[in-house]
């Protein structure tokens, strides 16, 4: 059995975002897609960063002003992912092993790792998609997989 390698294990549609986009909006698309991580690209579609769930808890609870609950989605509208997202993301490339990708995952607490080939990317990898991998539910319908003994 050949050892798993990122690519094995990847989700490859992505859901990703642009420095200029409200936060409101990204808001939007975790909740419509349910998920808690959206790398951001360039024009390139090259990783510039990532905002997740927490980044954007944080924005609206450590703003500069403390905000009333009904002015929070109006802060979320008027604030661009290039002003809270994380930059300097760290990637890992499809052919690197899946023990290489856990381990930088579970060093540094990361709940996503965007994968790319040079800077470009083309999928994520998540602490999801390594459940999913251990439970045997397939990657791509989220059904149950039968396994043969």
């Amino acid at each position: 059995m050949k050892p798993l390698i990122v690519a094995d294990l990847m989700t490859e549609k992505v859901v990703f975002g642009r420095e200029s986009d409200s936060l409101d909006s990204l808001y939007d698309a975790m909740a419509e897609h349910s998920i808690r991580h959206i790398p951001i690209v360039d024009s390139e579609k090259n990783v510039v960063g990532i905002i997740s769930q927490r980044d954007l808890v944080s924005a609206v609870l450590f703003s500069k002003e403390s905000l009333p609950a009904s002015q929070v989605k109006d802060y979320l509208r008027h604030t661009k992912a290039a002003e809270v997202m994380s930059r300097g993301v760290e990637t890992i490339g499809p052919d690197d092993s899946v023990r290489e990708a856990g381990l930088l995952m579970l060093e540094n607490k990361f709940g996503c790792l965007p994968v790319v080939e040079g800077e470009h990317l083309i999928g994520v990898l998540t602490e999801s998609d390594f459940i999913k991998h251990v439970i045997g539910v397939d990657q791509e319908s989220g059904q149950r997989l039968r396994r043969q003994l």
